[in-house]
């Protein structure tokens, strides 16, 4: 990682656990002092949230074995 990664750099890297471990602790330290940079790490990590949430396969819903066998009937013929 460059020396100069910018710290909205180091919040992705942060939020998505790619930051180098031992750029975790100056990073953290800079986060808990920055109300702006808190902020950003919020929405950050609300919008990852979001898109995993999105991403989850929707359940299948329950079809009775007679609905099946009667698709089944309907596509052979």
């Amino acid at each position: 990682m460059n020396e100069n990664t910018t710290l909205q750099e180091q919040l992705l890297l942060y939020v998505f656990d790619e930051l180098p471990a031992d750029r975790v602790g100056a990073f953290e330290h800079h986060l808990i002092s920055d109300a702006a940079l808190q902020e950003e790490h919020g929405v950050v990590s609300g919008l990852l949230n979001l898109l995993q949430a999105d991403l989850q396969p929707s359940p299948l819903p329950a079809i009775s074995p007679d609905v099946l066998a009667r698709l089944e009937t309907l596509m052979l013929d």
